[in-house]
């Protein structure tokens, strides 16, 4: 035990990767059957997950910052969700399987590697909030917040997905929650990059966020509704092989 958190607190980050890695595959191989994959495809996803997520915030913090090294934030995580989203749907295109379950799968692989990252922030001291009381020594505990947001999330999704009963809208509903949290929680964040005013870039990407949720999760709802009074109708997913 003693190996694993010197090990955390001198590369929190890569160790972090390697951990949620291992747990997010045993999520994967959940849907080993049904995704008609090989069982390897599981810690290769997880790896992509981790990966994308790094290089997704770490470009966003750099254009918030106009490519300014010093003064860019380490992650953003709205950069790390919008490259999964992209990539997902690119995946899910060229594998031939279905979008909807292909997002709600994600969905939760994202929560994980959201949990896991933040234990990555606890040890390094970053995304602190702001003072309870003005001048006083303790801060919003918005890591840990944003840990138990993850946490409840996973627990609510995890049988609603594997069971199938979310229908593609596990993604935009996780996004739309996020965003509204993250939205309101800004306010507390002891930001340094990106002031508009009484609010930050990160106000601008939570709004938007919650107004591409919404409307997704209405198309959704829509197209749903239209298969659901299709005679016959079923939510098939076209099962092909990742060799």
């Amino acid at each position: 035990m003693n190996f694993i958190v010197k090990l955390i607190t001198a590369r929190p980050l890569i160790t972090c990767i390697i951990i949620g890695t291992v747990l997010m595959s045993m999520w994967w191989l959940k849907f080993q059957k049904k995704l008609n994959m090989k069982w390897y495809w599981a810690p290769i996803f997880s790896f992509m997950v981790f990966i994308l997520g790094v290089i997704g915030g770490k470009m966003l913090a750099l254009v918030e910052a106009g490519f300014n090294t010093e003064l860019a934030a380490n992650r953003r995580i709205w950069g790390s969700i919008l490259l999964l989203i992209v990539v997902i749907g690119i995946v899910a295109k060229l594998t031939k399987r279905d979008f909807a379950h292909a997002y709600d799968i994600s969905a939760v692989a994202t929560l994980i590697a959201g949990i896991i990252v933040r234990i990555a922030c606890l040890v390094d001291g970053c995304c602190g909030g702001i003072p309870i009381v003005p001048g006083g020594t303790f801060r919003w505990p918005l890591v840990e917040m944003e840990m138990l947001l993850d946490i409840i999330l996973v627990i609510y999704f995890w049988n609603r997905v594997y069971k199938g009963k979310t229908k593609g809208l596990a993604y935009p509903t996780f996004v739309l929650i996020y965003g509204i949290f993250r939205f309101v929680i800004e306010w507390l964040r002891d930001e340094y990059t990106g002031q508009l005013g009484p609010c930050n870039l990160a106000h601008i990407w939570s709004l938007l966020a919650i107004i591409g949720a919404t409307i997704v999760i209405l198309l959704i709802k829509r197209h749903n509704i239209k298969m659901d009074n299709k005679p016959h109708s079923k939510h098939k997913m076209v099962k092909k092989e990742v060799k």
